[in-house]
Order: C-alpha cells, then sequence, then structure tokens
C-alpha cells in the first residue's frame, strides 16, 4: 500500500484530524518528522489544514542541534510553512529536576510543543513516532515489567496529540524519504548503547526479526493496539468500580474505602482499582509500581482488626475495622510531649495541635445547666481529685487509663483500639493530664477517677476548640 495512503487510513481510523485543523508539527530533522511534514503537506488541502512546524534545540549536542534546526528552519521556508524554533538547556534542566536525559528531553519537548499549540490556538499537535518505534516500546515495557497499560504502547491519539505515522515501518518511512528526496539529519545519539531504546532498536529487534518473525514490528505493534483496548475496557470497569468501593475523600489527605466491597470484585479488577486510588491520592499519573500494588494486595486481604503499610514521602495505607485507608501522616509529635499546662482558670492556646483549651472552675450549686450537656469538645470533672499541675500533652508509652464506668485501669493503646481510633492519628490526639495521669482523652474518654460524683463540691469545666473556630 502507497505511504502516503497508509497514513491516511490511519488519520481516519483514529479520527485523527477534523477539516480545517490548525496543526502544530514536532520536527526534529530526523527522517521520522521530517517524513511527517511532508506527509501532511500532501494531505493538507483534504483535510484544510493549517501547519505549523515546531523544533526545540535540546542543547545536548552543539553544532550538530544547530545544524538540524538550520534544516529545519530552511524546510519550513521551502515549503512556506511558518515555524517556531527554539532553544533549550535541557542539560540544565535535568541536572535541577534529577532526571534522565531522555526523560528530561521529552518532558521538555512535549512542554514546548503543548507552548507553541495554546499559543497559536492550534487543534492537534503531530509527532512522527512510527510502528518502529512503537515496537521498542512495548518491548522496554516489557522488559521493565510492566502490565497491560505498559504494553499497550503510545497510544495513536492522546488529548490533542496525534501520530499519523504510527503504523508505518521505520523501513517505510526511509524509503518514501528516499523517493521524495526529502532531506533529513541523523541524531549521533541514537547510536549511544548507553540508552536501552538503542540497545533494543540496533540488537534485539533484529535478532527477533531474524531469528524468530521477519514481522516482529508488526506483531508487537498490533499486540500494543489490541492491549490499548482492552486496557479501555478494563479502565472504564475499574473507573465504576472505583465509585462504588470509595466512602470519603480528604483531598491530598485521607481516601476511606469500603474494605468488603474492594474484596468482592475479582484480583485483576482489585488490582486497578488499588492503582487508581494510589493514583488519586498521590497525584502522580505514572501510578505505583507492581511491588506497591502487591504490598496493598497482600494488606487487603491479611487477617485482623488492623495493620498499616507505609507508601514512602509521609503516606500510608492501613487496613481498620473494615475500611482501607490511605492517609498522609502528620509529622509526629514526641513521644510524651508536654505540649501546654492549662490555665486554670484561663484560655490555653496549644499551638502544635492547632487548639484552643478554655478552662473555668464552678462550684456546685453554681454549675450553669448548659455545662452540663456532654459534647465531645467539651467535659467536666471532680476539681478535688485533679492534683496539680495539668497539662495538655500526647501519649506516653505506659500510659493507663481507667475509662468511666468501667472497673480497673488498662493501657492507653488498648483503649485507643477498642474505640477504633486509627493508628495513625493517636500521636494527635490531645490529652489533660495531672500528677496522676491521664485523666481525658479529648473528644473520646473521661476517667473515672475524676467523674462528676453526688460529692463533688467544685466542678473543673474544659472546653477545646480548634483554632479555626474560635472567634
Amino acid at each position: 500500500m502507497p505511504f502516503v495512503s497508509q497514513v491516511r487510513g490511519t488519520i481516519a481510523k483514529h479520527s485523527m484530524f477534523g477539516r480545517g485543523d490548525t496543526v502544530v508539527v514536532g520536527v526534529s530533522g530526523g527522517v521520522d518528522s521530517m517524513a511527517l511534514l511532508h506527509v501532511l503537506v500532501e494531505l493538507r488541502d483534504e483535510y484544510a489544514l493549517q501547519l505549523h512546524v515546531a523544533h526545540l534545540n535540546h542543547g545536548f549536542r552543539g553544532e550538530e542541534a544547530d545544524a538540524d534546526a538550520a534544516l529545519v528552519e530552511a524546510a519550513a521556508g521551502d515549503l512556506r510553512i511558518p515555524a517556531t524554533v527554539q532553544k533549550f538547556d535541557v542539560p540544565g534542566f535535568a541536572s535541577r529536576m534529577r532526571l534522565g536525559a531522555q526523560e528530561a528531553a521529552r518532558n521538555a519537548r512535549y512542554e514546548f510543543l503543548e507552548g507553541v499549540a495554546s499559543r497559536i490556538g492550534a487543534d492537534k499537535v503531530a509527532t512522527g513516532h512510527t510502528a518502529s518505534d512503537q515496537a521498542e516500546t512495548v518491548l522496554i515495557n516489557l522488559l521493565r515489567g510492566s502490565g497491560a497499560l505498559g504494553l499497550g504502547g503510545i497510544p495513536p491519539v492522546r488529548g490533542r496529540v496525534v501520530r499519523p505515522l504510527i503504523e508505518v515501518t521505520k523501513d517505510e518511512v526511509w524509503e518514501f524519504a528516499r523517493r521524495g528526496g526529502i532531506a533529513c539529519r541523523e541524531d549521533s545519539s541514537n547510536a549511544k548503547s548507553v540508552y536501552l531504546r538503542n540497545l533494543i532498536r540496533s540488537r534485539l529487534l533484529p535478532l527477533l526479526a531474524a531469528e524468530f518473525n521477519p514481522q516482529i514490528v508488526s506483531v508487537l505493534a498490533r499486540t500494543a493496539e489490541l492491549l490499548r483496548e482492552d486496557e479501555r475496557h478494563l479502565q472504564n470497569d475499574s473507573e465504576a468500580a472505583l465509585q462504588k468501593v470509595v466512602v470519603s475523600v480528604e483531598p491530598g489527605e485521607k481516601i476511606a474505602v469500603d474494605l468488603g466491597a474492594l474484596l468482592s470484585y475479582d484480583i485483576s479488577l482489585r488490582r486497578r482499582i488499588l492503582r487508581e486510588l494510589v493514583i488519586m491520592f498521590r497525584g502522580d499519573p505514572r501510578g505505583p509500581s507492581f511491588e506497591e500494588i502487591e504490598n496493598l494486595m497482600r494488606l487487603t486481604r491479611r487477617p485482623g482488626g488492623s495493620a498499616r503499610l507505609d507508601l514512602g514521602s509521609g503516606m500510608y495505607a492501613e487496613r481498620l475495622y473494615g475500611r482501607l485507608l490511605l492517609t498522609r501522616q502528620a509529622d509526629p509529635m514526641p513521644t510524651g510531649a508536654v505540649l501546654e499546662a492549662l490555665e486554670i482558670p484561663g484560655v490555653t492556646r496549644v499551638a502544635p495541635l492547632g487548639l484552643t483549651v478554655e478552662a473555668r472552675v464552678f462550684g456546685r450549686s453554681g454549675l450553669p445547666d448548659d455545662l452540663r450537656k456532654t459534647r465531645s469538645s467539651m467535659a467536666y470533672f471532680d476539681h478535688e481529685q485533679i492534683v496539680s499541675p495539668v497539662v495538655v500533652r500526647v501519649r506516653s508509652p505506659g500510659d493507663t487509663f481507667q475509662p468511666m464506668g468501667m472497673p480497673g485501669s488498662r493501657k492507653l493503646k488498648r483503649v485507643f483500639i477498642d474505640d477504633k481510633i486509627p493508628r495513625a492519628t493517636r500521636d494527635q490526639i490531645p490529652l489533660l493530664a495531672d500528677a496522676r495521669g491521664v485523666f481525658w482523652i479529648v473528644g473520646h474518654r473521661i476517667s473515672e477517677r475524676v467523674k462528676v460524683n453526688p460529692d463533688t463540691r467544685e466542678v473543673l469545666w474544659v472546653k477545646v476548640l480548634e483554632d479555626a473556630a474560635v472567634q
């Protein structure tokens, strides 16, 4: 099939262009992008396209890169197509961002192309990826252990980026360029064996073609297309399932998942749901590694009430009482830290926890009626049973506590577990303590030792507010 007809078929198959589209054509000066430019010129009238050439000099190859830019400018001029040619210090960008050279170049290139497209109001950005690039990408991702998403390779269309050459091979591109007398330049870095893609291009693909299947490029490209179609279907299923399992979302802080609903799905869909959850929580489209997903899978299946997994960068997954929680851990308080001595009477600000605590003492007969109403942020105690000083602190190893109405003291940790207080928040819970120990787990329980009873003569009233609620 003639080259132009093949490309026309790809454009139609994937609905790459609408009539009258303005298209930014990424042109490096290499054979793929130069062939792309010329085939789009041939199809320009058919689609009434407005073409604009864009070239980014990455600053890697000195005079060689300058010659690439000059070739692109000259070609655009000969074809009477407007062009944007810029130079960018990609080596410096890679160093600052701690990226590999190829990743930095790719990021800079797409940012440049999208920037040009936005500036001129373009509808599409066309790049010169071929079926051979597709085959290389599939093998790279296979060697790295990717799943179906990675093995789906390079999508023909992503957003406004389109790849009209994605179904023609490098050999076919070279033949089109030779027949058309299209000038092009070869990037010398393509011969460097330090890059995995170059090794696959120069060694692995020729070996597979010679020893196993001469149509290996087409086979891999076709496999990628099939996997992309499967992936699209499964992605829709996983998104629908995600809506059913998520209980609540606090953006960037916490996601709560119904564990029973999650475990009702088969293992394949469960992996996908977990992957989407991590992407949602981290805000990183690259997604978690295979090992991270497997660790999460084990966490969801683990028997018992609670367990925790460190996801790195202050993020945790926790199985807790029928829920899977993704949380971002605040900087922990030092164990047992005394945060403030409580002013009685008075108002005390507890800055580390963002709280303000008000305390007053009343005679039993003078206790206002509204102060008798129990709330999670307010409590009252038998003042005579409290031994000064009174402090606001966080938990400490060995803390004990006798919940009101229960016989005997228990480990504070056990009380937290029984009250289903998430492990990730236990170090952030304010405690009121006196010389004899903890007497109020703020927002949760009061100690039997200090409860108000018929013999109480003085009442200590304490109210705790988050700073944001203080007027």
